[in-house]
């Protein structure tokens, strides 16, 4: 009879896990340390103990009503980074002493927290499944993986990624893959995507010798810079016909491109 109904009236019903949003909102930096996420904003504070027995905690508000209210307190970590939102979960991240950066979820209605990946730099939600981008010391091995939304049962893209942002247009994702020389000192950056699943590669854009710095890129286009001799050149390539062109941006430009990519 539930069944029926459900049929009748259009109701999909979904496991816990996916019905809790359609769409994630991550987290945008409004000030210092202040966040914007949708129409909440959230504050870090680090509260500095002042030896290294007793190291900083970090402290994460939420504005309700005009008035910040204490959500939650890691202890024994220099800080905090506000990630998104998706349905009554919060994501965040934080620094703990020599173990790069991880990955957390709290409900903000039962009040609890749960590490849900250690060693993550960057995080999408698509589709019901969570996207992260590895925070490795060794940057020749940076994976990706694919998981549930709370971390569990994931599965390996790529271990060539670059630590910059990843994005998701349509059915795919994009992403740097960073490969390395046999002296392994130096690095050829490629523009490739892979659908949800992580099949179906495709590389997008000419081979990006290092040095070089990539500052933005789409499904329609790729800009990077390169040091020329004492000042920076710009360039731009086009992800349909892979062409490449120099282009002549301002200094408010690259530095937004700066702030949003990594």
């Amino acid at each position: 009879m539930i069944v029926l109904l459900a049929v009748m009236f259009g109701v999909v019903l979904l496991p816990p896990e996916q019905a809790e949003a359609a769409q994630a909102k991550y987290a945008a930096l409004s000030g210092s340390n202040i966040y914007k996420v949708g129409k909440h904003r959230y504050k870090v504070n680090i509260k500095e103990r002042g030896t290294a027995v007793r190291s900083p905690s970090a402290v994460l508000y939420r504005k309700k009503k005009g008035k910040w209210k204490k959500l939650l307190t890691h202890k024994n970590t220099y800080g905090m980074t506000v990630k998104a939102e998706y349905g009554k979960w919060l994501y965040y991240s934080v620094y703990p002493y020599g173990n790069g950066q991880d990955l957390y979820r709290y409900h903000l209605k039962t009040k609890k927290k749960y590490l849900v990946r250690k060693n993550v730099r960057h995080m999408l939600i698509s589709g019901g499944k969570l996207y992260t981008n590895g925070f490795a010391t060794d940057v020749s091995t940076v994976p990706i993986y694919v998981s549930r939304t709370n971390g569990k049962k994931a599965k390996c893209i790529t271990k060539k990624a670059n630590q910059a942002r990843m994005k998701i247009y349509g059915k795919r994702i994009y992403y740097l893959e960073c490969t390395y020389n046999k002296s392994h000192n130096k690095s050829t950056d490629r523009l490739v995507s892979r659908d949800l699943k992580g099949k179906r590669r495709r590389v997008l854009s000419k081979k990006i010798k290092s040095p070089a710095s990539v500052l933005y890129f789409s499904n329609k286009s790729l800009i990077y810079a390169k040091p020329v001799k004492s000042t920076m050149r710009y360039y731009k390539i086009n992800v349909k016909t892979k062409k490449q062109k120099r282009i002549y941006p301002s200094a408010k430009k690259v530095d937004n491109w700066i702030r949003t990519f990594y």
